[in-house]
């Protein structure tokens, strides 16, 4: 099980509920994904690991029957999500795990998309040398980087229609339902995703053009995502944005990976160009 708490540095703020948008499209959401051609996140993540908690991925240690991590394991980075036009950058700064060594992974990526086709880079980190293996990881129109539940919040907010590499197309892959769920004195309505292995909702607070207030993801063994999101409104843009985030990730483990993390700047975020 993983939780994520992601803190971008604004001012919460509530927002009432109004009346739910039609199935088809989201005229809010599209405004605001044309309003913002540009915009760039910063946030500092603390990342730690609980023993076991990733035996079940059968890394190093798994097949000795031995929990993986064998110790409780932290690592910090600063990451960066870059959107201008059709074109995105991720910084990825938090090392993954190396299966061979069972520690921390001396390389990190950078993952890009010009619109039309995606690569992700093996970089070192800060203090290691190139690795033997360094250099494209992948190369496709739609690289693993940008399905990470990390990233949801964002690209949720500001890539929710026909965005060409985000995870999920708001409008085509969710479905409202009756469903209405009470949340800090709102009725988010739930929408349910369409063909998919894992079974995703939605609760949105239609209002505001599809703002996500919740994620929930599970499978033929249960629960796999349960994500919680927070807004604010942002002191340079004036937009009301993902402000901070908790993710929980279940595994077969059922051990923990705890991540925190806030944004470097005081503005939250910055800039966003109209």
């Amino acid at each position: 099980m993983r939780r994520l708490l992601l803190a971008l540095g604004l001012i919460f703020a509530s927002v009432a509920l109004l009346t739910a948008q039609p199935a088809a499209e989201s005229p809010a959401a599209r405004k605001r994904q044309e309003t913002i051609k540009s915009v760039e996140f910063v946030f500092q993540v603390k990342e730690i690991t609980e023993p076991g908690a990733l035996s079940s991925l059968g890394m190093v240690n798994a097949a000795a029957g031995k929990p993986f991590p064998a110790q409780q394991t932290t690592a910090e980075a600063e990451d960066r999500l870059v959107f201008d036009g059709e074109k995105v950058r991720y910084d990825n700064n938090l090392p993954n795990f190396d299966g061979r060594t069972g520690g921390l992974s001396t390389t990190i990526e950078r993952s890009a998309s010009d619109g039309i086709t995606g690569r992700v880079y093996k970089v070192p980190r800060e203090g290691h040398s190139r690795p033997a293996s360094y250099g494209i990881l992948q190369h496709a129109r739609s690289v693993m980087t940008w399905r990470s539940t990390l990233l949801l919040p964002v690209f949720f907010w500001c890539r929710a229609n026909d965005f060409t590499h985000a995870p999920f197309d708001i409008a085509s892959d969710f479905a409202p339902t009756a469903a209405r769920t009470p949340f800090k004195g709102l009725l988010l309505t739930e929408y349910q995703g369409k063909g998919s292995a894992l079974k995703y909702r939605l609760q949105v607070e239609d209002a505001e053009g599809y703002v996500v207030r919740r994620v929930r993801a599970s499978g033929a063994n249960g629960p796999t995502l349960s994500l919680d999101i927070e807004y604010a409104v942002d002191a340079t843009s004036g937009l009301r944005a993902p402000s901070e985030w908790t993710q929980t990730l279940y595994t077969d483990s059922g051990k923990v990976v705890t991540v925190h993390a806030s944004c470097g700047s005081s503005d939250g975020l910055a800039p966003v160009t109209a």
